[in-house]
């Protein structure tokens, strides 16, 4: 799902973190293999960080708004702590496992940004 003309991420490749030490197709948190075709969403790490690559068809299904609200506020870059729960629900990566605990970590972090992109009510 690589767009062409995007630069291909690697061990090694620069990211907000410093250098690449692993690069790995996202798969779901149980460890099971995220279901459907390879979205070209990666997990990335560093010797200090991480977080969720997106490709540019991905990226730019992320709302503004989101985005704005991001740390990085990048459409491609999602730090590993809280943002990456962002793209897990919004473009629907992983397993329902993985969704369930996005969700539930977004409804603690940004509840009312939630219930906005998403359109239901943060009290439900």
């Amino acid at each position: 799902m690589k767009a062409r003309g995007e630069p291909t991420l690697t061990v090694g490749s620069e990211t907000p973190w410093g250098p690449a030490e692993t690069v790995e197709r996202f798969r779901c948190g149980s460890g099971c293999a995220a279901p459907g075709e390879d979205s070209g969403a990666r997990w990335v790490s560093t010797a200090s960080h991480g977080g969720i690559r997106l490709p540019l068809a991905l990226a730019l299904r992320m709302p503004a708004e989101v985005v704005a609200a991001s740390w990085l506020q990048s459409r491609t870059w999602w730090e590993e702590d809280y943002d990456a729960a962002w793209p897990i629900v919004l473009l629907g990566l992983g397993c329902e496992h993985d969704q369930a605990a996005a969700r539930r970590s977004l409804e603690a972090y940004k509840p009312e940004l939630l219930a906005k992109v998403t359109h239901t009510n943060p009290e439900d």
